[in-house]
């Protein structure tokens, strides 16, 4: 089952008073962890808030993901969910 778009969640954080745009894009050759990371850079991101491991702990192992690079590279703070 998938959760709420970004669209969705967008709207709901609106609703509580948080500025939040749901916005889609392009890798160009990066990893998702690094779009993401590169992505929160550009905007001046106080806090990157993203779901956890998502792929099982063998596919984490053997292809990586964006969580473990975020863990490891972010040099702002993050929240993350499982």
């Amino acid at each position: 089952m998938e959760g709420p778009s970004g669209a969705e969640l967008a709207l709901r954080l609106r609703r509580k008073g948080i500025v939040a745009e749901a916005v889609t894009r392009r890798l160009n050759m990066r990893s998702p962890g690094e779009a993401i990371l590169e992505d929160a850079t550009a905007l001046h991101a106080d806090l990157v808030v993203k779901g956890a491991y998502t792929k099982s702990r063998l596919q984490q192992l053997i292809f990586g993901g964006a969580t473990s690079h975020i863990i490891t590279h972010a040099e702002l703070p993050v929240l993350l969910a499982h």
